[in-house]
C-alpha cells in the first residue's frame, strides 16, 4: 500500500495536481464501521483521511521551526478553575491544529486569510497559533470563562514578550485585549468569520443548534471547524469533509468536521 500511495504521488506531481487526497485505512460500507464513527479513532481510520501535498508543492504554508518555538514559548501551567457542565477545558496541540489550518488554507477558496475565530477559546491556543504562522488579518477568540480569557491574554503577552511575535504572519498587530474578547457566544456576531474553530465536544445540544443557525451567515467559502457533528438540517448549505487534530484531553486523534459554505 505504501508503494501504491508513492507511485500515485509520483504520477499525480507529474501531471501538475497541486494536492493529494490521501485515504489511509479500509473504506467499508459496514454497519459496525459506520457506528463506529462516532469513536474519534474509528473516524479517523474509516472517514476523514488528511491532504498530502504533491512533490512539486511548498509544503506546509509556515515555519516548522517557527512552529516548535511557539509551542515551547506557549506550554505553560493552567489556571486553576473549578469547572462544570459545559464549561470545559480541552487544548488543541499546536503543532497539529498548525497542520490542520495548513491543510483547510490551502483548499480555501476566496478570502480564505479574512478572519479566524475560534468560538469557545479557552486559553487561546488556536487563536494565537493562527496569528503567528498565518497571514490572517484579524485573529479574535471569543470565551466566557474569566480565568480563562485572563489566562489567554498572559499567553499572548509571553508570546510578544519572547519575541515570536515579531516574525508573526498576521496583518493584524498584535493586542491581546481586542484579540481575546469576554463574552457569551450566542451574543457575538462571527458571519465575517474565513475559517471559524468550534471546540465544541462539551457543548450542549441548545448551544450547538444555536451556532449551527449562526454559522448559515457565513460567507460563501468560509470554513467551519467543529469538534461536534452539527445539526443537518440546518448544515444544508455546506459542503463537508472529515478532519483530525491532536488534543491534551486525548491521546488519539480527535475527529473534526470541517464545514465549507456553498
Amino acid at each position: 500500500m505504501h508503494m501504491l500511495e508513492m507511485e500515485a504521488r509520483a504520477w499525480a506531481s507529474c501531471h501538475k495536481f497541486p494536492l493529494i487526497e490521501v485515504w489511509r485505512g479500509l473504506r467499508e460500507n459496514c454497519p459496525w464501521a459506520q457506528k463506529g464513527a462516532e469513536n474519534s479513532v474509528a473516524a479517523y481510520r474509516f472517514g476523514p483521511g488528511h491532504a498530502a501535498a504533491a512533490a512539486a508543492e511548498v509544503w506546509p504554508l509556515f515555519d516548522p521551526g517557527h512552529c516548535r518555538s511557539l509551542a515551547e514559548a506557549l506550554d505553560q501551567p493552567r489556571p486553576h478553575v473549578q469547572l462544570q457542565g459545559a464549561l470545559q477545558e480541552g487544548n488543541v496541540q499546536v503543532e497539529a491544529f498548525a497542520y490542520l489550518l495548513d491543510r483547510v488554507c490551502r483548499r480555501g477558496v476566496g478570502d480564505i486569510f479574512r478572519r479566524f475565530v475560534d468560538l469557545g477559546s479557552g486559553r487561546g491556543l488556536a487563536v494565537l497559533i493562527a496569528h503567528a504562522l498565518f497571514p490572517f488579518r484579524d485573529c479574535v477568540g471569543v470565551e466566557i470563562c474569566k480565568e480563562f480569557n485572563d489566562s489567554a491574554r498572559s499567553l499572548a503577552k509571553r508570546y510578544a514578550d519572547t519575541g515570536l511575535a515579531k516574525f508573526s504572519k498576521a496583518k493584524k498587530k498584535l493586542d491581546p485585549t481586542s484579540m481575546f474578547v469576554e463574552g457569551d457566544l450566542r451574543d457575538f456576531d462571527w458571519s465575517d468569520a474565513s475559517v471559524a474553530f468550534a471546540n465544541c465536544v462539551t457543548w450542549p445540544v441548545t448551544l450547538v443548534a444555536a451556532m449551527a443557525r449562526k454559522a448559515l451567515r457565513l460567507r460563501v467559502g468560509a470554513v467551519l471547524l467543529t469538534s461536534k457533528r452539527f445539526p443537518n438540517d440546518v448544515m444544508r448549505g455546506f459542503d463537508f469533509r472529515g478532519e483530525a487534530c491532536m488534543g491534551d484531553w486525548t491521546p488519539y486523534a480527535v475527529e473534526l468536521w470541517a464545514y465549507q459554505r456553498i
